[in-house]
């Protein structure tokens, strides 16, 4: 190369240059690059690098020097261990690059794009599950056969036949305990009776329970219609005692219903004073509840029925209901309640 320029002339004179230009140029990038990713590790070892091919370029005369005064068995030597240390080597097993970790992240890997086989054992246990979920699907979807919807309609009947049968005990069993109660402490009542249709009373009694909110309801708390207690406090005429004995036996079968009774005034002062029924026939029903409600809708076809907002508030101050439970007042006018209608009572 000419004095006074440092661009090279000859081929001679450029090889090297460009090799300790690309050296310098990987190492200096690489830092670079290191520094905004903020790896300092890899920027250290790029600067370390960079610096020892500076120092190499720069004592390359010395370094050549040193190297012709070596002996040549020392260098056989020193050449016997590298090439047995890359054979012996992890990387050499692993067949990988050493810190080819570090690039990863930059060098693209491309792969021979893959064959129809190793798609298909790739997506196997996809297209079985894939399988199995339409064939459930299938048979979920498919239209049932006559002898699956008769077996289902056998069984459904038998199922409320035996709900049926179950409910007419209990009713039965309601009813003739409400009537020796009362037959027990009150004089028989010489007017005819009248009786309700028992597959009447089984409906009002099984439609009492479905689809009727706890008046003490509240979400979260998971208390339902089965965990309230109703107290009926009827209040009637010795000639509707029938009447009264009914509406125990109907809220009891399917509800945690009781009748109580009334406080007497006459003896305890204290004790609220409960209004003599009215002399209209019909049953009232006092207050608002979702009992009430039921009952008015229910009894309505078979029954008088009226309902009024009015209650007792010292009702609860005597009593003292626990949590979930309610009392409820019922009135029985003097006279039959019973609408003439067929259907309700035989």
């Amino acid at each position: 190369m000419s004095e006074g320029s440092w661009l090279p002339k000859t081929w001679g004179e450029a090889i090297p240059q460009v090799f300790w230009g690309v050296l310098i140029l990987g190492f200096g990038l690489e830092f670079c690059v290191s520094i905004l990713d903020a790896n300092y590790g890899r920027a250290l070892a790029a600067l370390v690098g960079l610096l020892a091919v500076l120092a190499v370029l720069i004592h390359q005369e010395q370094l050549r020097q040193r190297l012709l005064n070596i002996n040549p068995n020392w260098i056989a030597a020193a050449f016997t261990l590298f090439l047995a240390a890359i054979i012996l080597s992890p990387f050499v097993e692993a067949k990988r690059w050493p810190l080819s970790a570090w690039f990863q992240s930059r060098i693209a890997i491309i792969h021979d794009p893959p064959s129809a086989e190793d798609i298909a054992k790739a997506t196997a246990p996809i297209q079985a599950d894939l399988s199995a979920a339409t064939e459930k699907l299938k048979r979920m979807t498919a239209p049932a056969s006559e002898d699956d919807i008769a077996k289902a309609k056998a069984s459904q009947a038998a199922e409320d036949q035996q709900k049926l049968v179950s409910l007419q005990s209990q009713y039965d069993t309601k009813l003739k305990e409400a009537q020796s109660h009362a037959a027990a402490s009150v004089a028989p009542n010489p007017r005819q009776k009248i009786q309700m249709d028992s597959s009447k009373a089984l409906y009002i009694a099984r439609m009492l329970a479905e689809y009727m909110p706890s008046p003490n309801y509240r979400p979260g708390t998971g208390m339902h219609t089965t965990d309230v207690n109703w107290q009926l406090l009827i209040a009637n005429t010795p000639d509707n005692d029938d009447i009264a004995n009914l509406l125990v036996a109907l809220t009891s079968t399917t509800l945690h219903a009781y009748r109580i009774t009334p406080p007497d005034h006459s003896t305890n002062l204290d004790a609220p004073v409960i209004p003599t029924p009215p002399d209209s026939p019909g049953i009232i029903l006092h207050g608002d509840n979702p009992l009430n409600d039921k009952l008015r809708f229910l009894l309505s076809e078979c029954f008088i029925v009226k309902t009024t907002s009015r209650t007792l508030d010292s009702l609860n101050d005597w009593f003292k209901p626990g949590t979930g439970t309610t009392i409820v007042w019922i009135e029985i006018g003097k006279g039959s309640p019973w609408k003439d209608s067929g259907g309700c009572a035989h």
